[in-house]
């Protein structure tokens, strides 16, 4: 099985200013099957840490569990509190008042849902030129233990 992921981030106007798409490696998927994981959820504040910073953002996630889990700030599973604690310490880091967001996952209302399957043509079209995942990033925010703090 492939797990991938991905994200879109449009300014206050509506400009696309980035896209990621990325395939996660067997270091993590390995694990988080081993755990019975099986929805992945990824925070994107590292990457977009330099545009984002103080400012007041809408986060759509298209998973409702997750977005309750990151409303709360709490999650059952231990790897899911990590990438929480994760990204409010980074949402404090860099000063972003986040409000979540519920969206659907068909890629007509989800613009992330096409990136995360590896297509970037309606994201470019809007502007949003793709961006590169660093591995380290993905093991970092997945919440296991060897992975690399930036």
């Amino acid at each position: 099985m492939v797990w991938c992921m991905g994200g879109v981030l449009f300014d206050e106007h509506g400009v696309g200013l980035g896209s990621f798409g990325e395939i996660f490696p067997p270091s993590v998927t390995t694990a988080w099957q081993r755990i019975g994981k099986e929805q992945l959820i990824f925070e994107a504040l590292h990457l977009w840490s330099d545009r984002i910073a103080n400012s007041n953002c809408f986060i759509y996630i298209d998973n409702e569990a997750a977005k309750s889990s990151w409303i709360n700030g709490s999650a059952d599973l231990l790897h899911a509190r990590h990438m929480i604690y994760e990204g409010a310490s980074r949402e404090a880091e860099v000063n972003v008042s986040p409000y979540f967001c519920r969206v659907p996952t068909h890629f007509i209302t989800n613009l992330a849902d096409e990136p995360s399957r590896w297509s970037f043509v309606v994201c470019e079209q809007l502007g949003a030129r793709r961006m590169r995942v660093d591995g380290s990033m993905l093991l970092m925010c997945a919440g296991l233990n060897h992975a690399k703090k930036l």
